[in-house]
């Protein structure tokens, strides 16, 4: 299946990026970065590189193509110590695309989203060994427009607020008002959301024109209204030792929400099932009562009859003991249905159709639930790895903090770039999810105990609801055999039929052929 994987970020020069750096590391090369006098070497990843390509604009100067000098001229123009460099992007590439069709993938996704609004690109495919198992992609987009010329536009200009006499405004403390105006709109808030969609329906166009079956979404499941349980990002270490045979928390956890999933799916196709018969089956009573208009419409308890009626003719033929076993197993199937019935106090189909209602609406409830639940596990188990990832870290990121000068803080973060990378990610994330970097891990250790017992008391709910759909379709099953498929030829009730002996009469003479068929279904 297609990986939904997309992320996007900014290479800041107050987290001590640089964007030279991030272009060696996606084009597995060696670049001098100007602003630091440093080489960037990353030719040892050149084992994963599948192709590296600059995308330019038409107003760029030519030689931008070389990404040494690209970058090296945003660093440039950037001055400020906190200036953001360039914004990166990685996402996976699907599978199931045959592998050469990468590159015209991305350039077409590249021209469309990028370089027709101005932006250089610089993007590069990685195939870490073995080769298909995890192919993606790197893109570094620049920030700043070019002019006619290729050269670099500022990001914003400053505009004079003015009255109604086009005369400016003094503020309070004696300044000319102003405001800022962004150059382009490259930083919108839906920009992000644009892009992933235009990549999905990429994705999607290639997947179709291979003649592939699957499609992939980037939005989440509550957003795509898909009434499942994300599972838990496993990370390799975590997959490699699951693969290796060592249980884990977060393997543990996949592996019950896999177990959840699967209830809940079939309890929807089952609803889904039930939900469609009775629509179908309103509709067949509308047609047969409007030919029956001044006919008393049969109860539940009836049509169980009816069923059990239809069950002894089909017996005639077979032996004496064949017939006490078939009957004996009908009437105890017919018992439990009634006994169904008269518990939820089900007589007519309207309060079968309700009570189907009831059950689906019970479902959602409980589904949603165990969402909630399980999403606040998932977050538990989070801020726990982020928690421990920070604290084996921590060393890391004050040893950098303790450098004094920037020659030294600048070659300790090329260094230790991914440790302080990953301690920087677990903050960010114990910040958002956690609210604050200090964890209370006994109110988290309840917390869990507590969800994990919502959890398995609401899937014992579900069970319970699996178990009544059983009944329910069994029921379904038995009134099917009993209502006609076609407008019935004369307004005769069928316990009338069946009274006088006609609907046996109808079956001998239109249904012989399907008796053998029937002798056949007796277990049902």
């Amino acid at each position: 299946m297609p990986c939904p994987d997309f992320d996007v970020s900014i290479v800041q020069r107050s987290e001590n990026m640089s964007a030279v750096n991030s272009s060696a590391y996606l084009s597995a090369s060696k670049l001098f970065c100007e602003y630091d006098q440093e080489h960037k070497d990353y030719r040892s990843k050149q084992n994963e590189l599948f192709h590296e390509e600059v995308m330019l604009p038409v107003n760029a100067p030519p030689e931008y193509a070389d990404r040494e000098k690209l970058w090296n001229s945003v660093e440039a123009v950037e001055t400020q110590w906190n200036s953001q460099l360039a914004r990166k992007m990685r996402f996976a590439l699907p599978r199931e695309v045959p592998r050469e069709q990468y590159v015209e993938m991305v350039r077409q996704y590249c021209q469309e989203q990028f370089v027709s609004r101005g932006m250089c690109v610089d993007f590069a495919i990685h195939d870490p060994h073995p080769p298909g198992h995890n192919p993606h992609v790197h893109l570094l987009l620049t920030l700043r427009s070019l002019d006619e010329e290729g050269r670099w536009m500022p990001k914003a200009k400053k505009e004079y607020v003015l009255d109604e006499a086009g005369n400016r405004i003094r503020d309070a403390s004696g300044r000319w008002k102003s405001r800022k105006i962004m150059t382009n709109d490259w930083n919108n808030l839906g920009n992000c959301e644009a892009w992933r969609h235009a990549w999905e329906t990429i994705q999607n166009e290639y997947l179709e024109r291979n003649g592939r079956p699957e499609r992939v979404s980037l939005q989440s499941y509550e957003r795509q209204g898909i009434d499942r349980i994300p599972m838990v990002h496993m990370g390799p270490a975590v997959a490699h030792m699951e693969e290796k045979g060592i249980r884990t928390n977060i393997g543990d956890l996949n592996r019950d929400i896999k177990a959840a999933n699967s209830l809940m799916a079939k309890i929807r196709n089952a609803l889904a099932a039930l939900q469609t018969w009775i629509a179908g089956l309103q509709e067949k009573k509308k047609i047969f009562m409007e030919e029956m208009a001044k006919l008393k419409e049969p109860t539940l308890s009836d049509l169980l009859l009816d069923y059990y009626q239809i069950r002894s003719e089909e017996r005639d033929s077979w032996s004496s003991r064949a017939r006490l076993k078939g009957t004996v197993a009908d009437y105890e199937k017919i018992s439990n249905a009634a006994a169904y019935l008269r518990e939820h106090g089900l007589i007519s189909l309207d309060d079968l159709h309700g009570h189907i209602d009831k059950l689906e609406g019970r479902y959602h409830s409980l589904s949603r639930e165990m969402r909630s639940s399980q999403k606040r596990m998932n977050d538990i188990v989070s801020i726990q790895s982020a928690y421990e990832t920070m604290k084996k870290l921590q060393p890391v990121q004050d040893a950098w903090q303790k450098k004094n000068f920037r020659s030294a803080k600048e070659k300790y973060h090329k260094d230790h770039s991914e440790e302080l990378d990953s301690y920087r990610k677990a903050v960010r994330l114990l910040m958002k999810v956690n609210g604050g970097k200090t964890v209370d891990h006994a109110a988290l250790k309840a917390e869990s105990k507590e969800l994990a017992a919502v959890i398995n008391t609401r899937t014992g709910e579900l069970e319970s609801v699996k178990e009544e759909l059983k009944q329910l379709q069994s029921i379904q099953y038995y009134i099917s055999r009993v209502l006609p498929e076609e407008k019935a030829p004369e307004k005769v009730s069928i316990s009338d039929r069946l009274a006088d002996g006609r609907l046996q009469t109808d079956r001998a003479a239109g249904n012989e052929a399907e008796q053998p068929e029937r002798k056949q279904n007796i277990e049902h």
